[in-house]
C-alpha cells in the first residue's frame, strides 16, 4: 500500500510503477467489450510523455479513457494539453457538427430528456444541486449560468438524493464505512464525502482507473488521505477521513470486510459471470448493513441478442440476492443508451458517426423505459 499526498505524487507513482494495473491476472475474465480499451488506457498511463495530458482530460469523450463521459457531440470543450492547434481544430469541427450532424439533434433531445427526469426525481430533501466540476475536462451542458451538468453528474446527484431521502439524515449520520463497487473515478463517493468528510470510504474499480480516481479525489480533497492498495498483503484502513482505492483484481483484500453501506451502480450487471459471483458471494456484499443497488433487470435481454448493446453475461435481477428489509424499490429513472439507428427488424445498428449512413440517416432517441432497477436494502 502507498499513500497519495498530492496530484504530483500520482505522476511520480505512475513513473515508479507503484500502481498495480500492469497485472494481467484478471484480464482473461474481463467483459470483452472492455479489453481493448483497458489495454489502450494502460499503454497511455505507462507512457511518461502522455499520462499527464491524459489525467487532465480523462473525462473527455476523446481522451481514450475507459470512463470518458457519454456525450458524443454536445457539451464539448477543447482537449487540454500540448498540441493546442490540433485540439482547437478538433473543437471547431465538433462545434460545426453540433449544428450539422443529424445525430447531434437526437442526442440533444436525449440529454434534455434525462435532465427532465432529473428534475422530476428531485425529492427536496437536501436541495443539493451543485454544478459539475471541471476535473478531467468533462463535456458540460448548461441551461443558465447557475447550474452546469452532464449525464453522469445528473445521475450522481439523483443517487445522492435518493439515499438521503430513503435513509434519512439520522441514519446517514450513523453510517461510518461506505464501499462503492465499480466506483469509477470517485464521483459519487466524493459527493458523499463533501457532506460527510469524516466517514471512511472505499472504492473498488478496475486497476487502470485507480490513478484517475486518485487524481479526481485529490483535486477535490487536498487534505484527505488516499490509500492505494497495490499488493495482496495490504489491508484496508477503517479510520475516518480516509479513502481506500482498491483495484478489482485485488478484491480479496476487501471481500471479507463488512461495511455500513455497500453501493453498486450498473457495473455488477456488466461483469463476467465469474466476477459477478465473486462479488455477490463475498462477505462484503452479504454482510454490509445497507445496500444501494442499480443494475439491469437482465444483463442480456433477448431483444438485444447479437446487437452492439448486448453483453456476454447472463445475470438477472434474480441473481442479486435482494433479501432483507427493502426500504426502496423502483425502476431507475434514467436510461444509459444513446440515440440509435434501427434496422427494419427494429434492431440497433452499430453505425459510426463518420459513416455515410450516419450522416444521412435519421437518428432518434429510443422510446423505451430504463432497463435498470434500483433497490435500497437493510440487511
Amino acid at each position: 500500500m502507498f499513500t497519495i499526498n498530492s496530484k504530483s505524487s500520482i505522476l511520480k507513482s505512475l513513473s515508479s510503477r507503484l500502481f498495480s494495473f500492469t497485472d494481467d491476472s484478471y484480464l482473461s475474465n474481463i467483459e470483452r467489450s472492455y479489453k481493448s480499451r483497458i489495454l489502450k488506457q494502460r499503454s497511455i498511463l505507462e507512457d511518461k510523455s502522455l499520462c499527464k495530458d491524459f489525467l487532465l482530460n480523462f473525462r473527455h469523450p476523446e481522451s481514450n479513457s475507459i470512463i470518458g463521459e457519454m456525450h458524443s457531440l454536445n457539451g464539448y470543450k477543447c482537449l487540454k494539453g500540448k498540441n493546442r492547434f490540433q485540439n482547437i481544430s478538433k473543437y471547431t469541427i465538433r462545434s460545426l457538427l453540433k449544428y450539422l450532424h443529424p445525430f447531434a439533434y437526437a442526442e440533444r433531445d436525449w440529454i434534455m430528456w434525462n435532465y427532465s427526469q432529473y428534475k422530476r426525481s428531485q425529492l427536496g430533501v437536501s436541495n443539493y444541486n451543485k454544478s459539475i466540476n471541471d476535473i478531467g475536462n468533462p463535456p458540460i451542458m448548461k441551461l443558465d449560468s447557475t447550474f452546469k451538468w452532464n449525464l453522469r453528474w445528473l445521475r450522481y446527484l439523483y443517487l445522492r438524493e435518493r439515499l438521503f431521502f430513503t435513509l434519512g439524515k439520522e441514519t446517514m449520520k450513523n453510517i461510518h464505512s461506505i464501499v462503492d463497487i465499480g466506483g469509477c473515478y470517485g464521483g459519487f463517493i466524493s459527493l458523499l464525502a463533501e457532506t460527510y468528510p469524516s466517514k471512511n470510504y472505499t472504492l473498488i474499480e478496475l486497476g487502470e482507473n485507480i490513478p484517475l480516481a486518485a487524481y479526481y479525489i485529490k483535486s477535490i480533497f487536498k487534505d484527505k488521505e488516499i490509500n492505494i492498495i497495490n499488493k495482496t498483503t495490504d489491508s484496508l484502513s477503517f479510520e475516518g477521513n480516509i479513502i481506500n482505492l482498491v483495484p478489482a483484481h485485488l478484491f480479496e483484500i476487501a471481500s471479507n470486510e463488512s461495511f455500513d453501506l455497500c453501493c453498486n451502480y450498473v457495473s455488477l450487471g456488466e461483469m463476467s459471470s465469474i466476477h459477478f459471483k465473486e462479488y455477490i458471494n463475498s462477505k462484503l456484499y452479504k454482510n454490509s448493513k445497507l445496500k444501494h443497488i442499480v443494475n439491469r433487470v437482465s444483463s442480456s435481454p433477448y431483444y438485444l441478442k447479437n446487437t452492439f448493446y448486448s453483453w456476454s453475461n447472463n445475470q438477472t435481477i434474480l441473481d442479486y440476492n435482494l433479501s432483507g428489509n427493502v426500504k426502496y424499490f423502483d425502476i431507475f429513472p434514467f436510461t444509459h443508451f444513446f440515440p440509435l439507428l434501427e434496422s427494419k427488424e427494429y434492431q440497433s445498428i452499430n453505425c459510426s458517426l463518420k459513416d455515410y449512413k450516419g450522416l444521412i440517416s435519421s437518428w432518434k432517441r429510443c422510446p423505451v423505459s430504463s432497463q435498470q432497477f434500483e433497490c435500497i436494502i437493510e440487511v
